[in-house]
């Protein structure tokens, strides 16, 4: 729609700032969720009910962390809409009112916009996420280079505050390439990267069974640069899934070390 802005990176998350939509954002997920290799989801109409209200627990944490000022704790409660910092070194393991649960990995900063019930906006300006969603939940994951729409997936993200930073593959270190500075992901499901979120504009859809990667580069547009798996393992993912409430995400498809085997399915 011309003159728009309504699903522009800042009025996201002025969406989940404000006040609960009549229905909440829980209904319009559930009406616009689809199965994995559907048709594209009309993301714009499917974040118009919009609401925030939930809160994330801190389920582990090692180093420190803080939402705001206050500094968390385990057990610790995060409302919708607070900025989350993890220091370097740190990691904190959070859980969200879907079963989602995500580590959040220092030097992190990172807002998170909550539904009470099903599903929310990952807002993250520097740091690494690795997050389990449910399937069929849906998520927007906002960064510095794209906003991609989340359909129920393991997914890992990463923003670099170097673009010299060098990243670590099975194999060992791998230097970023020249002039970008975020990686995503689709660990396993599915997401969208979306260009032009006014125009429900998808670039490109994302169905995985086990790691596809890429570097986001933004020249006016989006440009995805296939990049290998960087920074995070399956023996990880499979920990993640490990703290996630019942009935966990599967697990089959992960690569695993033998002592490392999840108990969940």
């Amino acid at each position: 729609m011309a003159g728009s802005s309504l699903l522009s990176r800042r009025n996201v998350l002025v969406f989940f700032g404000g006040a609960a939509a009549a229905f909440g954002l829980g209904y319009a997920w559930r009406r616009f969720s689809a199965p994995p290799g559907s048709p594209p989801i009309d993301w714009r109409a499917a974040f118009e009910a919009k609401s925030g209200g939930g809160q994330a627990i801190v389920k582990s944490l090692v180093g420190n962390g803080f939402a705001g000022e206050r500094k968390l704790a385990l057990g610790g409660m995060v409302p919708s809409g607070e900025r989350l910092r993890v220091e370097r070194d740190g990691v904190m393991v959070v859980a969200l009112p879907d079963r989602t649960v995500m580590k959040i990995i220092g030097e992190a900063d990172v807002t998170l916009h909550i539904d009470p019930s099903s599903g929310g906006v990952y807002d993250l300006a520097l740091g690494a996420i690795l997050s389990v969603v449910p399937r069929h939940n849906l998520y927007l994951a906002l960064g510095p280079t794209s906003t991609i729409g989340v359909k129920g997936t393991v997914f890992f993200r990463e923003v670099k505050a170097d673009k010299r930073d060098m990243m670590m593959s099975m194999e060992g270190p791998v230097e970023m390439p020249k002039g970008i500075y975020d990686y995503f992901c689709t660990c396993n499901g599915e997401v969208e990267y979306l260009g032009d979120l006014n125009r429900g504009e998808v670039v490109q859809n994302d169905v995985a069974t086990h790691h596809n990667s890429y570097f986001l580069k933004q020249n006016g547009q989006l440009e995805l640069v296939k990049a290998p798996m960087l920074d995070h393992f399956d023996d990880e993912i499979a920990q993640l899934i490990e703290i996630q409430e019942a009935p966990r995400h599967d697990a089959s498809w992960l690569q695993l070390s033998a002592a490392s085997r999840p108990g969940g399915q």
